[in-house]
């Protein structure tokens, strides 16, 4: 099932993970879906675009304290796993958190 990107009952925030280049994305994004067992995030969809290498991986976060830590962890070990690449948190529904304020 694919999910719109916009909560309509704005219960939780939509974000991107974008990860510049995207080498064996496949492979090594099982470590950011760990997550996918925590009640407080939802993965919507990822894709990667072929012209540019670039990987995107949507998901929501719960609206709370709970949903806020699992932004920071969901970032950090994306860094990890994605190491000497560009990796960043795109907000996509309104209200959603900017990297700078985890």
């Amino acid at each position: 099932m694919i999910y719109p990107l916009i909560d309509t009952k704005g219960r939780c925030l939509t974000h991107a993970l974008i990860v510049k280049p995207a080498p064996r994305f496949e492979e090594r994004k099982e470590s950011i879906f760990k997550f996918s067992r925590n009640p407080h995030v939802w993965f919507i969809r990822s894709h990667i675009r072929k012209a540019n290498g670039t990987a995107q991986l949507y998901f929501r976060v719960e609206k709370s304290p709970e949903g806020t830590e699992m932004l920071r962890k969901i970032l950090r070990d994306a860094r990890a796993a994605f190491a000497r690449t560009h990796v960043e948190l795109q907000p996509i529904a309104p209200g959603a958190l900017h990297e700078y304020e985890l």
